[in-house]
């Protein structure tokens, strides 16, 4: 019986130790489990964080470089209406000077028409005048 005693023994030892290495394997793989779930809280905020800056980092980039076109497109569009402005104000001014000049030559005219107006009522009062005379001169016999 000592045989089988010492059998039995040694199949329950072995079952034993087979059952408390589940166990123990159960619990390790519980212990990995539940500081892999530990780890990976205490790190996903970490990760998100850093590729939340990121995120931004980059937006802050593209956005920079877009509100730098636009400033430079908006600068140039401004020279290019100051440009226009110029051009018209110069096109205004010298339009302005042919206006004064063309009113000062009606005026001019308007002066000279007057001075003729004035002239032509003074020969006109002297035609019959002259009139008189050249019907004079040719009745009157002619002396050489």
């Amino acid at each position: 019986m000592s045989v089988e005693l010492f059998l039995g023994i040694a199949i329950g030892a072995v079952a034993a130790f087979i059952v408390i290495q589940t166990i123990l394997a159960r619990k390790k793989d519980a212990r990995i489990s539940e500081e892999l779930e530990v780890r990976l809280t205490e790190m996903f905020p970490k990760v998100l964080q850093s590729a939340s800056e990121q995120l931004i980092s980059l937006a802050n980039e593209k956005l920079g470089a877009e509100k730098k076109e636009i400033k430079t497109d908006l600068d140039n569009k401004r020279l290019m209406i100051e440009k226009l402005i110029e051009g018209i104000q110069r096109d205004m001014n010298e339009r302005e000077r042919t206006a004064q000049s063309i009113l000062q030559q009606i005026k001019d005219h308007e002066k000279i028409t007057k001075e003729l107006s004035t002239t032509t009522d003074s020969y006109a009062k002297c035609l019959p005048i002259i009139s008189f005379v050249a019907n004079l001169e040719n009745r009157l016999p002619k002396i050489y």
